[in-house]
């Protein structure tokens, strides 16, 4: 007799065979084939392990697609395959280096890194950033959370919520959540301050204090921004200016020069 998965006693006939594995004897089954009862057990409980990795898995990659703000859901498709850059040219270094910061946090889940990619609009920066976080979302054996936040976004949504009681992004949620996630992406940092004669102004006393909260939460961080390193510790508090510029020393990329992706599509 042996015990059934839901525990029922079923009847069995012994077979001749040992288990190799567990070097117990084997029985037939319902066609006079041998089987071992143990080795049927592991294999059910590897199935039912295999099931609940892929669940936690999607889980934890759908993240990206579903919690994000972006301009547009194409945005959420960019990578490095659309990614277009003539060989041996500057956009093609920014890739290359996209390419080994993800392998980078792949490779280390637990670092912290801080990536800053800065440079004048339309270079590729935010398409580098997304595609990043679609292959650390694709490739790490330990499933990693990702988000991508368009930071004008994220400000709308937090002031939206301030007269919508039943609005999810509160200061307080975005705070918790952008610091919680494994690899975080700011876009487009400086767009959510104020600008006057093409140069950035200081942000709001409550935006930095956001912005400061987040990054003393978050330490695996891109961010892009449209300002030069004059322009940002123009418009930031310098414990914001430090922690991004001290923590992002080696992967800094600087995309001035770079024709306007824009432009060319």
């Amino acid at each position: 007799m042996m015990q059934g998965l839901e525990g029922i006693a079923i009847k069995t006939e012994k077979a001749d065979q040992v288990c190799p594995i567990h070097k117990t004897q084997m029985v037939l089954d319902r066609k006079g084939k041998p089987f071992c009862i143990e080795c049927m057990k592991e294999q059910t409980e590897k199935e039912k392990n295999d099931q609940v990795k892929r669940f936690m898995h999607d889980k934890v990659t759908k993240i990206l697609r579903t919690r994000s703000l972006v301009d547009r859901p194409e945005d959420l498709e960019k990578s490095l395959e659309n990614y277009t850059a003539k060989k041996g040219s500057q956009e093609a270094s920014m890739g290359n280096a996209a390419y080994k910061i993800a392998h980078e946090l792949i490779d280390n889940p637990d670092k912290a890194m801080t990536t800053l990619m800065y440079g004048t609009p339309g270079e590729g920066k935010s398409h580098l950033a997304m595609s990043i976080l679609n292959i650390v979302n694709a490739k790490s054996n330990l499933p990693q959370t990702c988000l991508f936040i368009d930071v004008s976004k994220m400000f709308d949504m937090i002031y939206e919520s301030m007269e919508d009681p039943m609005s999810w992004w509160t200061k307080k949620n975005a705070i918790n959540f952008l610091g919680s996630v494994n690899v975080l992406v700011i876009d487009d940092l400086g767009s959510e301050s104020s600008m006057r004669q093409n140069e950035a102004t200081e942000a709001t006393e409550f935006k930095q204090d956001v912005l400061k909260q987040i990054l003393d939460k978050q330490k695996r961080l891109i961010v892009t921004t449209n300002l030069t390193l004059k322009e940002l510790q123009q418009a930031y508090n310098p414990k914001i200016v430090s922690r991004l510029l001290s923590d992002s020393r080696g992967r800094r990329l600087d995309f001035t020069g770079i024709s306007d992706k824009r432009l060319e599509l």
